[in-house]
């Protein structure tokens, strides 16, 4: 009986001792490849002296910025943003940005390579230069958050 005791006695002094010794274990265990998404780091933001203009393409189901290098594009209350081969997405013209992945990227922009896209933006800057406010192209000027923040809050 005493040696039942005695063997108790040293499994729960094993038990107690073993937290002690057994912080540097560990246990890793893969099983196939999980995908690693890729860590994309945000695009500059956009600063601009006054918001840009807007104007729709037919062609893309989209808004394109114009008069302005940055590749930008508006669809469905969104921002779309094209930077060194990746597009991001932002509630507002000047970011913050987030990663867009393909899928939620309108198909309008999406379908097209960037090239294509850019001529698309230099032809509605052409026809909104020349046009203007007088424009028969749909177009608005794209609010600061500040302003759109205070239009929502009303």
């Amino acid at each position: 009986m005493t040696k039942l005791y005695l063997a108790a006695g040293l499994l729960t002094v094993g038990f107690l001792a073993t937290p002690v010794f057994a912080q540097s274990v560990g246990v890793d265990i893969n099983i196939g490849n999980r995908p690693v998404a890729p860590v994309v780091a945000g695009p500059p933001p956009i600063v601009l002296a006054t918001p840009p203009n807007m104007v729709y393409v037919g062609g893309l189901g989209a808004y394109v910025a114009v008069g302005i290098p940055q590749d930008l594009f508006f669809y469905n209350n969104a921002y779309f943003y094209y930077h060194r081969g990746f597009w991001y997405r932002s509630a507002y013209y000047g970011g913050p940005w987030v990663h867009t992945e393909r899928r939620g990227i309108p198909p309008g922009l999406y379908g097209h390579r960037i090239a294509e896209l850019r001529d698309f933006k230099r032809h509605a800057w052409e026809n909104y230069r020349h046009s203007g406010v007088r424009s028969r192209e749909r177009h608005f000027r794209a609010r600061e958050h500040e302003e759109r923040h205070a239009r929502e809050v009303r």
